[in-house]
């Protein structure tokens, strides 16, 4: 689709890039802010990295592909590193008589409804890459979306918060734009297209990698301590994620 005719979307396809952005745009990232309200981060991270699993599930059911068995026997193998790495960082770290099983509960459903909504909404994305480029379905899916946003910014604005308020906490200003542009707009059109061009399953096994980038990433800015459990199942998923990647060209 050349640049001139980008714009010129059929019905059904509009209707895609509206379903595409209240995915993407509100429902991962809405059902991800709700967990973190709930469960640490460093377990969302974790539980996140399941993410890769639902891809592929979505694109069995929606896109038709069919990866081979070996790769889903990589997944599920990298999925259980990531599940006992999961439950040897809580029982290191908290007691059972300090659970709290509510809470527990809500998090864990806010992130299953975020991995259900990025499954879906990258898979709905990889699809419409075959007739439109990643850029413009992320950048429309932004537009169809965009007043949803503006009238959620107007109703949950904080009261007494001036605009002025905002530039002057100029760390969560500078936030909220790497977001924006980085994370939601550019992050966006570059795994749309590498979803499309590498197929969904198997390109979503990177995402098996994302916890333990999320760690080092902590290290260097935060300077949380990593311990050497981190490392080993770190290193441990990157070998199957590559041996899985190696799948790709079994075809």
């Amino acid at each position: 689709m050349s640049l001139k005719n980008s714009a010129r979307f059929k019905v059904n396809e509009i209707y895609e890039l509206l379903v595409i952005g209240l995915l993407i745009v509100f429902g991962f990232p809405g059902a991800v802010a709700f967990a973190l309200a709930e469960v640490s981060s460093a377990y969302t991270a974790v539980i996140l990295s399941m993410l890769p699993l639902c891809l592929s599930a979505a694109a069995v059911i929606m896109a038709k592909e069919k990866p081979p068995l070996l790769f889903w026997f990589y997944s599920f193998a990298a999925a259980a590193l990531v599940g006992i790495f999961m439950v040897n960082e809580y029982t290191m770290g908290v007691s059972l008589h300090e659970l709290d099983i509510q809470r527990f509960v809500l998090g864990n459903f806010w992130l299953f409804v975020a991995c259900i909504c990025a499954a879906v909404g990258y898979t709905k994305s990889a699809s419409l890459n075959k007739k439109i480029s990643g850029f413009s379905i992320i950048s429309w899916s932004l537009c169809l979306t965009s007043p949803i946003s503006f009238l959620l910014s107007f109703l949950l604005w904080p009261k007494n918060f001036s605009i002025q308020n905002a530039i002057e906490h100029s760390g969560s200003l500078l936030g909220i734009m790497y977001l924006g542009l980085l994370s939601m707009f550019i992050g966006n059109c570059l795994w749309s297209i590498a979803l499309y061009r590498g197929g969904i399953a198997k390109v979503g096994q990177i995402q098996f990698l994302q916890p333990f980038i999320a760690i080092f990433i902590s290290y260097w800015l935060l300077s949380e301590l990593i311990k050497k459990e981190i490392i080993f199942f770190a290193c441990a998923v990157t070998v199957v994620v590559i041996l899985g990647q190696r799948q790709r060209f079994l075809d």
